[in-house]
């Protein structure tokens, strides 16, 4: 191992010298930023505005005062207007002339949404059609050395979707989105606003290059053991003529002719003893830095870095008694995924903020989890979020951009969905994050389960299924397979809908019974599948969140302003629908929040344990939805100001890698120990039974040794036996003592609204450490879901909870930022139900 660090260095030091001695002067590519100073004017130019790249024009509109927030109040309804105009772009720039010299240049745009005609010094050069495309231009001939203008005509994406629909002949299901390739969510979705994006979202920029060109470099896991790595790096040239160079990567060279155009070349390297990459919980995130470069001696050195990390990932499907297995071998060892669907965290794709990446995946991190699934309705997500999920350990399921339509193909639309697959697979299948490629969400459960069928001819549904194939079971996976084929792919999210009784036996699952169907969140116990990709419940935002997108009229159940920010249309009156079956609904709207968040978070944790439990029959858990794009009511955990509602504290829990899981069945409890840990539990199961005020009537308990990765039935209960206690009054406190970690469960043999919990004093003492706060908390009698809030913004690392009486418990406040006083209330489920008491 260590000649094999010793010949890297050596070789990196070659390198180096030969800049520093005049070997090699520079590298041979040069950019230019046209990032800044555009000029965007309306069609009729009856608006002219400055701004910078990457942009969006609502954001744009917005910052120059030229309309209100689209976020606040219901702003949305009166900027519809933004997306029916043409928006014209134009810049004016100089270059240097020995840039002129180079032998090749290009225009390039990152991305631009969505429609446009692209002139440069009055002429031409490229047409777009696509958001999730880089667009190139060779410009060689068009470039000077001064004034050039640079104009972009980006159109309203609605006349042409117009055309498309009419020459098409129909209008396939679900809008006319289907005919652009764009992200569909800002066309509106149940949980986002309608606020059709348009702009040059990523940047812009003029490459100029001399000989060969290094246009990507992909490393490709061989075979892996414990004691070598075998890799290939597959180096992607361009070149305009012949040229001799030579290969560097990991201390391996190869020196070559190149050929005309574009080629292939394959360097072998080795990684002695390797460390491996696993997911969060599991073990550490090792990544490589491999230094991927051509040397050109008349042109220079130019690198492209890719950071890898080593793993295997299989998507195994084994037919078994019941149906087909569906589950991620992480090196060699089945995962149990647990987690959560990500949408993007905000409408303008433009508004890039690290901090707020880095907040997110911290906060998947914190709660336990290993998977995200990036949903196909949003945008393949900046380099950023791959980043960080390598970097932290969260696996991502990675949907194309395909959501709940049947998309209508031809030549030329075939050709544009190739060109963006194959720019996204290269641009991702690198990150040991990627778990698997999936084509599309909902559309095979949609064509199969919602009616969409009976709207169209044979002919017309003989078309799209043909186009749906076309796109699905032969463009993509082709694809994937060419460009990645060590990362799965799977056609549709779910595999089958949930009338099909299939949809339980194999695949994945999306579980809507709960929630569209208004059933119980006890079916979530029986309808377990073998993979739970969506299932979800909506509750309200922080009153904090609203108070800064609302005036405070308008924060109020029966508000119109606020309807405007739940988009379901039957979502408030099934959140007070459920809210009544388990809850006595409050009047007051900060109480009404409170509930709406215990609601969620109990119904949702429920099904995340019914689904550990049921391992290794089921094997991922993953709720919708992680984050909000905008203040909503929503299915979010965390909203779009960062706060946690009471889920994500739950989920948190639930997720933990060893779990005590409470089953009610009738009058029996069945307690679990569910443990994804590779190793053994040990350890004492405890029971106290005891009153609200904190007088025990039953104390035990028993020794259990638990096997690694697996789940265990410790005890049934017989409920009847405690009859002797009022119930209505009385909490069963069970825990488990042992080797490791495990939290707390509380049973309470009533639902909410039928506890008769008595008025608690919570005392709170306060101990400032260096870069957070220390609380802990005391109640005199049983204090059900307290709810801890600061007057400054921060994370609490434990909230929503169960305070048992006498007994104290601690948890940690980070604030945002360094503060001076800083004050703390606290809230609980008695709060709630005292006048009913």
């Amino acid at each position: 191992m260590m000649i094999r660090i010793v010949k890297v260095i050596l070789i990196n030091a070659i390198i180096f010298l030969l800049y520093s001695c005049g070997g090699i002067l520079e590298t041979p590519i040069k950019e230019i930023s046209l990032n800044h100073n555009w000029l965007v004017k309306s069609a009729n130019d009856s608006i002219n505005l400055i701004t910078n790249i990457p942009n969006e024009i609502h954001f744009d509109l917005y910052n120059n005062k030229m309309i209100p927030h689209p976020f606040f109040g219901d702003n949305e309804k009166n900027i519809q207007w933004v997306a029916e105009n043409d928006w014209i772009y134009e810049k004016e720039f100089d270059v240097d002339s020995s840039f002129l010299t180079t032998e090749n240049i290009e225009l390039v745009f990152e991305g631009v949404d969505t429609y446009s005609d692209i002139y440069l010094n009055n002429i031409e050069i490229l047409k777009t059609f696509n958001q999730f495309r880089q667009w190139k231009a060779d410009v060689k001939s068009i470039l000077q050395r001064s004034k050039n203008n640079l104009k972009i005509i980006i159109s309203s994406p609605f006349v042409i979707e117009n055309i498309k629909e009419m020459n098409h002949g129909f209008l396939p299901p679900s809008d006319s989105r289907v005919f652009t390739r764009k992200a569909a969510y800002v066309y509106g979705w149940d949980w986002g606003p309608r606020i059709v994006t348009s702009g040059i979202w990523k940047p812009v920029k003029i490459v100029g290059w001399n000989g060969p060109i290094l246009k990507d470099v992909f490393i490709i896991q061989d075979s892996l053991t414990d004691r070598k790595a075998y890799l290939t790096a597959k180096f992607e040239i361009y070149s305009t003529k012949p040229a001799e160079v030579t290969l560097f990567v990991y201390g391996n060279k190869q020196k070559l002719m190149t050929e005309t155009g574009d080629q292939s070349i394959d360097v072998k390297l080795e990684i002695d003893y390797p460390d491996l990459w696993w997911p969060s919980g599991l073990g550490d995130q090792k990544l490589y830095k491999i230094d991927c470069s051509l040397i050109h001696n008349d042109f220079g050195v130019q690198t492209i870095t890719k950071k890898i990390g080593l793993r295997t990932i299989d998507l195994v499907q084994e037919k078994d008694s019941l149906g087909k297995s569906f589950y991620f071998k992480v090196n060699g060892i089945p995962v149990f995924m647990k987690g959560a669907n990500y949408i993007p965290m905000q409408i303008f794709g433009n508004d890039v903020d690290t901090s707020k990446y880095v907040r997110l995946i911290n906060d998947a991190v914190e709660s336990n989890m290993n998977m995200l699934r990036v949903w196909g309705g949003g945008i393949y997500e900046h380099d950023i979020f791959y980043d960080l999920c390598d970097e932290k350990g969260i696996l991502v399921w990675q949907d194309f951009m395909f959501a709940n339509g049947m998309y209508p193909v031809d030549s030329f639309t075939l050709e544009n969905i190739e060109f963006e697959v194959r720019e996204q697979i290269k641009r991702l299948r690198n990150h040991p994050s990627i778990a698997l490629f999936c084509g599309n969400n909902e559309i095979t459960e949609a064509w199969a389960n919602w009616g969409w069928k009976n709207k169209y001819s044979i002919d017309q549904q003989k078309k799209m299924e043909e186009d749906y194939n076309k796109i699905f079971h032969k463009l993509l996976p082709n694809l994937v397979n060419l460009y990645s084929p060590q990362i799965p792919y799977w056609p549709s999210s779910p595999q089958f809908g949930r009338g099909d009784k299939r949809s339980n036996l194999e695949g994945d699952s999306h579980y809507w019974g709960v929630w569209h169907d208004e059933e119980p969140f006890a079916m979530y116990e029986q309808k377990v599948p073998r993979f739970m990709s969506e299932f979800g419940f909506q509750s309200y935002p922080s009153l904090k969140t609203l108070s800064n997108w609302f005036d405070e009229k308008d924060l109020d159940y029966d508000s119109q302003v606020l309807q405007n920010h739940q988009k379901h249309p039957k979502g408030n009156k099934l959140i007070k629908k459920y809210m009544e079956r388990e809850y006595i609904v409050p009047e007051n709207f900060a109480e009404f929040i409170y509930v709406s968040q215990l609601l969620q978070a109990e119904g949702i944790a429920k099904g995340i344990e019914a689904h550990r439990r049921a391992k290794p029959y089921c094997m991922g858990s993953l709720y919708w939805q992680l984050n909000d794009c905008w203040p909503v009511v929503s299915w979010s955990g965390i909203d779009y100001e960062g706060r946690w509602k009471a889920l994500q504290y739950f989920a948190k829990k639930s997720f933990e890698p060893v779990i005590l899981s409470l089953e009610r069945n009738d009058e029996t409890l069945n307690i679990y120990l569910v443990n994804d840990k590779n190793e053994w539990i040990e350890g004492y199961l405890t029971f106290r039974l005891m009153n609200f005020d904190g007088k025990k009537s039953l104390q035990a308990e028993e020794y259990f040794k638990i096997k690694p990765n697996c789940v265990e039935l410790l005890r049934s209960l017989d409920i009847t036996k405690y009859a002797q206690v009022d119930l209505n009054a009385a909490v069963l406190n069970i825990g488990f003592d042992g080797n490791v970690k495990v939290s707390e469960k509380n049973f309470y043999f009533v639902k909410p609204k039928e506890m008769n919990l008595l008025k608690p004093e919570i005392k709170i003492t306060i101990e400032k450490e260096e870069n957070h706060f220390v609380l802990l908390l005391l109640s005199d009698v049983l204090a059900k879901n307290v709810f801890v809030e600061s007057d400054i913004d921060g994370s609490f690392s434990d909230n929503f909870f169960d305070l048992i009486p006498g007994e104290e418990k601690r948890i940690e406040f980070y604030p945002d930022k360094e503060e001076g006083n800083i004050s703390f209330t606290v809230f609980s489920l008695w709060d709630i139900l005292k006048d009913s008491n």
